[in-house]
């Protein structure tokens, strides 16, 4: 019967890891996604700089 045990134990492993990669691949998207945003952001106060002071 250790066997069951056994496969359970790898089991909840398994799913441990796997939640713990999809959280950071979340993260690493969300601060690529953040970043991204302020890289717009940056280039549309650029370009109103660029209309006032023309």
């Amino acid at each position: 019967m250790p066997d069951t045990a056994t496969i359970a134990i790898l089991i909840q492993i398994g799913v441990g890891v796997a939640t713990v990669a999809a959280v950071r691949t979340d993260v690493g998207w969300l601060k690529q996604g953040m970043k991204e945003l302020k890289e717009r952001v940056t280039k549309l106060e650029n370009k109103k700089h660029v209309k006032h002071s023309g």
